[in-house]
This record gives structure tokens, C-alpha cells and sequence, in this order.
């Protein structure tokens, strides 16, 4: 990589350890951005699950989406010959996303387990 450029406009060549990558399968879910996402989103998830105000929604969802921002993250997407820059409302949407599926994994089953939760890191606010 050395002095290789790494972005050209909203084109990422490569992601760094700050980005969260859009995608399936656990290479996603295990990418260090997104572990990072995860722990975020663990950190507010009572106050989210405790509103139905979709302005406070939004609120939360944004200021994770701050916090990746400070931390030089970008949501990026796979595309033919690197990555790209998703739009704002698509970087929302997938933490919204994280809210939901977490929230599924966190929920005890039938046989009375409840999935793991990440240890929450850093500070949200």
C-alpha cells in the first residue's frame, strides 16, 4: 500500500479499520468497523428500545453515525475494483439495522438463553 493513494473522490481502494463495510456473511460482521458499530449501538440500544419517538430514533442513529465520522470512518460498499461511499441515509439505515438485528440476537429464546453482547468501548456522547 505504501504511497498509494486511498481515495479518489467517494472511492475508497481499500477499507481502513475506522470504516464499517456494508455486506453479508460474518467477513462483515467481524470486519474491526463494524465490531466497532456493534459496540455503539450496544451503548444506546435501552434508550432506543425505550422510545417511540422516531425523532429521538433518528437522534440516536445519528449521533453514532457522528461518532464513526470523528473516529475518520466512512461507510463504504463493495463495488468491481474497490470500495464506495454509501449515501448518509444508507449509513443510517444500516445502523437502524444493527438496532433490529441486535435486539433479535440479545433476546432470549425458547430454551431460555440469551445470545452474547459485545462489552461496550468508548463513549457514544
Amino acid at each position: 500500500m505504501g504511497t498509494e493513494k486511498r481515495w479518489n473522490l467517494q472511492f475508497a481502494l481499500y477499507p481502513t479499520n475506522a470504516d464499517v463495510v456494508l455486506g453479508r456473511g460474518r467477513p462483515y460482521q467481524e470486519y474491526v468497523g463494524n465490531v466497532r458499530l456493534a459496540e455503539l449501538v450496544d451503548q444506546v440500544r435501552n434508550k432506543y428500545l425505550a422510545t417511540t419517538n422516531r425523532l429521538e430514533k433518528t437522534f440516536l442513529t445519528m449521533k453514532i453515525y457522528n461518532k464513526i465520522a470523528q473516529e475518520g470512518g466512512y461507510f463504504l460498499q463493495r463495488v468491481d475494483d474497490g470500495w464506495e461511499v454509501v449515501d448518509d441515509s444508507v449509513a443510517r439505515g444500516k445502523i437502524s439495522h444493527c438496532f433490529r438485528t441486535k435486539t433479535v440476537r440479545n433476546t432470549p429464546d425458547p430454551s431460555g438463553s440469551v445470545g452474547g453482547s459485545s462489552e461496550m468501548l468508548g463513549s457514544v456522547s
